[in-house]
């Protein structure tokens, strides 16, 4: 019995991350898709590939943190980018045993 294990699925997510610069932003945004992606497929993750990236906002949120709230003020930067992903995924369909 032949039976094809590969198939294709497209996934579109609407992503919002945050991080110390842009480049930090967007790796989280990646790094949480890849694992969205595997935490909802049932079968095993072959290839992944971005069809689509749109960004949907861009944000720099600056605070300043003052020690004993009067010395020694410090400025923080934080980024906080939202985009629109499509990927798509090749998986491997799970097996079931047989027992033969």
């Amino acid at each position: 019995m032949e039976e094809e294990l590969l198939y294709t699925s497209t996934v579109t997510v609407e992503a919002e991350q945050r991080g110390k610069s842009e480049e930090e932003a967007f790796q989280n945004i990646f790094q949480w898709l890849r694992r969205r992606i595997h935490s909802e497929i049932d079968g095993y993750l072959v290839e992944m590939h971005v069809k689509s990236c749109v960004l949907l906002s861009r944000k720099m949120e600056k605070t300043v943190k003052k020690f004993l709230f009067f010395f020694m003020p410090v400025e923080s930067v934080e980024y906080v980018i939202r985009v629109r992903i499509e990927a798509e995924t090749v998986l491997l369909k799970k097996g079931e045993t047989a027992d033969d």
